[in-house]
Parts: structure tokens; sequence; C-alpha cells
């Protein structure tokens, strides 16, 4: 594996953007500049019509406009682009365990005292939330018997009778 590589993807290099995005990349200034790039060097034989117009009005199955719960129309990426971010996605995702199993197989002594020493720093973080949560669970227990109590102390006998016939 490319060292260079792996640590390029982990040095801060983007800028953020608010276009329609795919797998969380922007669609606009990332994926259609990049899939036209591995069209022109031929890596990928996407659809150009695709790449031409990667947003389409989505269509029900009798062919009418599709249209969203508030009525706006439903714009959706053009399929040949999803299926290659879904590829991009699965290869990247495959060379981020390819990496980790060659550094733990590798390099077994590293890894692991890495994975030690990650644990001891997560084991106060940890033991904080548990606490915390069993004081949020507690309190929430006593908020529901002071609210059932309240009700109880509310209501006159023959209004707790009738409820419960």
């Amino acid at each position: 594996m490319n060292k260079g590589y792996i640590a390029s993807l982990l040095k801060p290099l983007s800028t953020k953007t608010a276009g329609r995005k795919s797998w969380g990349i922007d669609l606009e200034t990332v994926i259609v500049p990049f899939f036209v790039a591995t069209n022109a060097t031929g890596d990928t034989q996407i659809e150009r019509e695709a790449l031409g117009c990667p947003l389409r009005l989505a269509y029900q199955k009798d062919g009418s406009v599709k249209f969203s719960d508030n009525g706006k129309p439903v714009i959706q990426i053009a399929k040949p682009i999803t299926q290659a971010v879904r590829m991009l996605r699965e290869n990247f995702i495959a060379t981020l365990q390819d990496h980790a199993h060659t550094v733990a197989t590798e390099q077994a002594d590293l890894y692991n005292s890495e994975i030690q020493a990650c644990m001891k720093a997560g084991k106060p973080i940890a033991e904080h939330d548990s606490v915390k949560l069993g004081e949020a669970i507690a309190e929430q227990k006593r908020q529901a018997v002071a609210h059932v109590e309240s009700l109880v102390n509310s209501t006159d006998e023959a209004e707790l009778v009738e409820a419960n016939s």
C-alpha cells in the first residue's frame, strides 16, 4: 500500500460545499468532475448524458412525475452516477480494510500497542458516560414516579374507579 496515499487521505484538504451530495460528496464540484476525468482517461465509461445532466426528475412506476409529501418534485441523481459512486465507496472501504489488515499483520507490535493505548485513553470516557447514563435513567424514573403521584393526588377516588372501569 502506498504510504503517501494513506497519509494524503488523513490531511484536511477540502472546503465545505452546499450542493447536492452522493455519499456525502458534493456532486457538482467533486463527483461529476472526477468521473468526467476518469472517462477522459478511459478509466470509466459512464454515460455522457448522466454526467451532462446528473440531476433528474424522478418518476412514478406509471410514468407520472414523483412528488414528495410536501408537494415538491423529487429530484434524484442519475443511476449511472449513483452506481459508480457505490463502486467507488465499496473500493474505498476495501482499501481501508486492506490497509488496516496489512498494518496489523506486518507491524503487529505497533498495531497492538496502539489498540491498547486507544482503549486506555477511551476507558475514562466510557466510565463517565456509564455514570451519566445511570444518573439520567434514575432521574427519568424519579420524574415518572412524581408524575404518577401528582395524578393520584389530584384525582379523587371516584374518578380513579371510573377511569379503571
